[in-house]
Formats: C-alpha cells, structure tokens, sequence
C-alpha cells in the first residue's frame, strides 16, 4: 500500500488515513469477493523500499514526490 508525498511535506501530515493506521493498523482488505483482516507495517527498511520501488517502476514514483510504502500483515504475526 502506497501514500504519495510532495517533497518536504512530513508524514502523515496531509492524509488522514495514514494518521489513522498510525494510530490503528488494523485493516480489512476486499480481494474480489473475498475479505482478508491484516495490518499494514511500515516499510521503514530502504532496501525493502527500494526493491518495491523497482519491482512496480513509475506506478511508484514521480518527480518531486516520495512514496511511503506499507506491507500487509496477518493479524497473527
């Protein structure tokens, strides 16, 4: 899951849902007609970033923006 940011613009200043998985990163996701309860962890490692970065290329990325990155958990991890 991504959130864009304009350069210089502070996380999560400006999204209110970052500011609510912050608080509460619980989610349920719909995949098709299927429901899935997880929660979203910051990807705060730079080569984890970068490796998604790569993996998905300019859906990711655009100039003057930084993508903050998180990953789907399962409840019980």
């Amino acid at each position: 899951v991504g959130s864009g940011y304009p350069a210089g613009k502070k996380m999560p200043a400006g999204r209110h849902w970052n500011k609510n998985i912050i608080a509460d990163p619980v989610v349920r996701i719909k995949i098709g007609d299927k429901l899935y309860d997880g929660k979203l962890v910051y990807v705060s490692d730079p080569q984890e970033h970068d490796d998604i970065a790569r993996e998905y290329g300019s859906n990711l990325w655009a100039p003057g923006f930084y993508i903050h990155l998180w990953r789907v958990e399962p409840l019980n991890s």
